[in-house]
């Protein structure tokens, strides 16, 4: 019985519906099992879950604990690092978990990509390996915040080291995976339509070619004149080649629409790195103010990374939305549609059908800006984030210049 369920859950997690190796992660992470009806493997759900948010809780209470005490301003500012991490870590998967629909719409039409296979290996490889552990137990496990603050040896020695261990270990592979699954996400949505802008830009540029080829074929079964195969080929092209630009642009308006579906999850990702930066900005500040030490350096090189990953794919997403129409325009449209009495009737639709195209690339507005807050390009955030730094730093100094 066991097996047979978990058979189900396999097939299910590598179906076209799901990332590889995305839901294990969430799974692992506590967010997401998936739809499994068995109800013993609920339960068990259930209650990993309850673990896993009576750890957050703990780990909180550690914090305080350590507050309280008056300790080691080193050891306090590590269980403020690892808490800051845990509830910006759980207000992104908030995020997804929110718009976990939206996410699976846009899923299934990025994997009707067949080229999917080159980016999904990578995160079922990495996804495999985070499952051991070893990374988050390297990061993680020399913090004060994850030692054990009850004392439940007095009661049993046994219960006290199961507890002790797992949430020593259990509760930083959670972390982590939650992490990854959040920026794994992201990267194959905006990956996803990256590729499929890339695949409708060269759709476009072999219409003619395509439009040709269809063409020539249809005409080698018509017989007759000269001047009676001549009209069937104009025939033949216009019908051929207004069903091809529709096909473009059918399959470019679609994307936009799954674009506008993923607005909310990205958008919502977006601004949440973007707080979470400048959170950690100010942790950072306080840190070497408490403890003059530069250890902290290690933490934060991360956020860099993950700006230039966000703000360059959401760059690239919006320029090879612009590149379509660039390929438009570089067809020479003035030798391929020629106003022929005959054919006034094609000619009026296939104009309006460019310039829709046009305005689909050049005018259309893909919504990645933070809802409306700040525009999510690497210049815009770093002016923001040098006058947010300005002003804190500024605070600090009186603070400190005061007391």
């Amino acid at each position: 019985m066991t097996w047979s369920v978990l058979s189900r859950l396999c097939r299910q997690l590598n179906s076209t519906d799901y990332f590889f190796g995305v839901d294990y992660l969430m799974a692992v992470g506590g967010l997401r099992l998936g739809g499994v009806g068995s109800r013993g493997l609920n339960f068990c759900w259930a209650v990993y879950r309850v673990v896993v948010l009576t750890a957050l809780l703990v780990m909180t209470w550690q914090l305080v604990t350590d507050v309280v005490r008056g300790g080691n301003p080193g050891v306090t500012m590590q269980s403020v690092h690892v808490v800051l991490e845990s509830v910006l870590t759980v207000v992104r998967a908030g995020v997804v978990l929110r718009n976990y629909e939206s996410i699976v719409v846009v899923r299934r039409f990025i994997n009707l990509e067949p080229q999917r296979l080159k980016y999904f290996g990578i995160v079922r490889l990495v996804s495999l390996t985070v499952l051991f552990g070893p990374m988050a137990k390297k990061t993680f496990v020399r913090y004060n915040s994850l030692d054990f603050p009850l004392k439940l040896s007095d009661f049993s020695v046994t219960l006290h080291m199961i507890c002790e261990n797992i949430y020593r270990y259990v509760m930083p592979i959670c972390i982590t995976c939650t992490v990854l699954a959040n920026n794994i996400i992201i990267y194959l949505i905006l990956k996803g339509l990256i590729n499929e802008l890339s695949s409708i830009a060269k759709q476009y540029k072999e219409l003619l070619e395509r439009t040709k080829a269809r063409t020539a074929a249809r005409l080698e079964r018509v017989s007759g004149a000269l001047n009676h195969r001549r009209r069937m080929e104009k025939h033949f092209y216009w019908i051929h080649l207004h069903e091809e630009f529709q096909n473009c642009l059918q399959r470019h308006e679609q994307l936009l629409a799954t674009v506008d579906v993923a607005s909310p999850p990205l958008n919502g990702t977006f601004l949440a790195a973007y707080y979470a930066a400048m959170l950690k900005m100010i942790y950072e500040f306080v840190f070497l103010c408490l403890t003059q030490s530069i250890d902290i350096q290690n933490y934060l090189r991360m956020v860099p990374f993950e700006f230039w990953i966000l703000t360059g794919l959401g760059a690239h997403l919006i320029e090879k939305n612009r590149s379509v129409g660039q390929v438009i325009n570089g067809i020479n449209w003035e030798q391929e549609l020629e106003a022929e009495p005959p054919f006034a009737c094609r000619f009026r639709p296939m104009i309006v059908l460019v310039m829709r195209a046009m305005r689909n690339s050049h005018r259309r507005q893909l919504g990645l800006a933070c809802h409306g807050i700040v525009d999510f390009t690497a210049n815009e955030l770093s002016a923001h984030a040098d006058r947010f730094c300005a002003v804190v730093c500024a605070v600090f100094n009186y603070i400190f210049s005061r007391f």
